[in-house]
């Protein structure tokens, strides 16, 4: 793993946090269109993608709770670690957790964006 500034580590948990936070207001958004959608369906096949985007919703809303409490806990191991570095004057750490929760936001940040654009399609259909 390659050493990264602290600062850096800390910007990227920002960027992670505030991509959270644009997910869920795009979710609330996707449920309302859902919700105008699925008042208007009489196909049964229809009303079962409708179900499975409500879930799919509902499940992406609690992987970003879990996403969320994993970036604070990381981030409270590196503020432990800044104050240790201070005391060693070496601001530099290697730090496998986060290059493992960055996979994971990565892979999470694909399969959030392919769902979105199959909703989109089931919403203009």
């Amino acid at each position: 793993m390659a050493y990264k500034n602290l600062l850096t580590l800390h910007n990227e948990h920002r960027h992670w946090l505030n991509e959270f936070d644009l997910y869920q207001d795009e979710i609330k958004y996707f449920q309302h269109q859902l919700a105008k959608k699925t008042s208007q369906l009489q196909n049964q096949e229809l009303k079962d993608d409708a179900h499975y985007f409500k879930t799919q919703w509902l499940q992406i809303l609690s992987t970003i709770d879990d996403f969320r409490h994993k970036v604070y806990t990381h981030e409270a191991r590196l503020y432990r670690k800044l104050e240790l570095a201070n005391r060693t004057k070496d601001h530099v750490i290697t730090d496998e957790e986060h290059h493992t929760v960055k996979g994971e936001m990565e892979e999470f940040s694909m399969q959030y964006k392919a769902l979105k654009q199959r909703f989109q399609e089931f919403i203009m259909s």
